[in-house]
């Protein structure tokens, strides 16, 4: 079914856009906080992905293998390290929050409301396709 993942492809299509036009202003060089936009859009993606992976997994679309769950594990620390790379990150979590707590903090509860719930059966899920 088409709309299972119509959550995380539009944060996908979202992220793409934030980064190809913080991209654009970073190379114009008309905005000098292009940055703020460029790992937002990383963490948009990689929180999307990490997201439609979990649900994949809960809609028993997909196996739940050690290798799948380590690369969305390693998506959140991604995410986690995208916002505290910084020297001043102190700073920009209090100048510019709505880049560096509501979008990682976004993607990671989304990512936690689907990774650890029940997978659903089987057999429920061959009922819809």
């Amino acid at each position: 079914m088409w709309w299972r993942h119509l959550g995380s492809t539009i944060a996908l299509v979202l992220g793409v856009a934030l980064l190809s036009i913080a991209l654009i202003a970073l190379a114009s060089g008309k905005s000098p906080d292009a940055w703020d936009g460029i790992l937002s859009g990383q963490m948009i993606i990689v929180g999307a992905l990490a997201y439609r992976s979990a649900k994949k997994r809960h809609w028993g679309q997909v196996a739940p293998t050690v290798v799948r769950k380590a690369a969305e594990a390693l998506a959140m620390l991604v995410i986690f390290l995208l916002v505290f790379w910084h020297d001043d990150w102190r700073a920009r979590l209090e100048v510019r929050g709505a880049f560096y707590v509501i979008v990682p903090g976004w993607a990671v509860a989304a990512y936690l409301t689907v990774a650890f719930r029940r997978p659903k059966n089987a057999i429920d899920t061959k009922v819809f396709d």
